[in-house]
């Protein structure tokens, strides 16, 4: 399962501020970290591409006691965002951020819907 730590509010309020626009209502599943399996992990892409194989220093553990969801995007993403823009286009919202892999399941007994254009909320 893909996840993402960054906020999706923060990918929205960033589209927002780069072109005046907000994105339509899109929602999404908030599940608390606590939910995630013990084998997770952060895949940060730096040296690979999309569609080679992922390099062993692009993935860490988890660390479920440090994590706190990003309520700013990345600079990658950003500049991903702003090259949207600039194309008039739109999709791949998360290119740029991190991944939170998840082999297995992934309970949803604790989750929330959210969607992106909802200000943060309690922390997740």
């Amino acid at each position: 399962m893909f996840l993402s730590p960054v906020h999706p509010h923060a990918i929205w309020q960033a589209w927002r501020e780069l072109t005046g626009q907000e994105l339509a209502p899109l929602p999404f599943w908030a599940i608390p970290v606590a939910a995630l399996p013990t084998e997770t992990v952060v895949f940060t892409r730096a040296r690979s591409a999309v569609g080679d194989p992922i390099h062993p220093d692009e993935v860490t553990a988890l660390d479920k006691g440090s994590f706190r969801t990003a309520l700013q995007t990345t600079p990658e993403n950003r500049d991903w965002l702003a090259s949207l823009a600039a194309r008039g286009a739109k999709g791949a919202w998360f290119n740029g951020t991190p991944h939170v892999l998840a082999g297995g399941d992934v309970s949803l007994r604790d989750a929330q819907t959210i969607s992106w254009e909802e200000p943060f909320a309690a922390t997740l």
